[in-house]
């Protein structure tokens, strides 16, 4: 299972909320070239949605999920500046995402 950090989901929660984006879109986490991304999508029936109050901030496709095993998404600081980094239970490999 993906655990998502309560700092990860107040960041993006904010982000959603004062880029204006509409209550009923929120962000999908996938993998993309080997970077963990987040894209504007609509929740599907089958996927796992983090809620911040009553809105939905991420979505987590289960194949994705599944395939990524038990990870978890946090900011991390680096010499960039903050990241959120996701990093596996088993390997502690990090995956780098979007700059925060």
């Amino acid at each position: 299972m993906i655990e998502i950090s309560e700092t990860v989901i107040n960041v993006l929660s904010k982000s959603l909320q004062a880029s204006g984006i509409e209550k009923d879109k929120c962000l999908r986490l996938k993998e993309k070239e080997n970077r963990l991304t987040l894209e504007l999508d609509v929740p599907k029936d089958e996927d796992r949605v983090i809620l911040q109050g009553d809105r939905i901030v991420v979505i987590i496709d289960p194949g994705f999920e599944a395939s990524v095993g038990d990870a978890s998404i946090d900011v991390e600081y680096t010499e960039e500046g903050p990241k959120i980094m996701m990093r596996g239970a088993e390997s502690k490999n990090q995956q780098e995402g979007e700059n925060v």
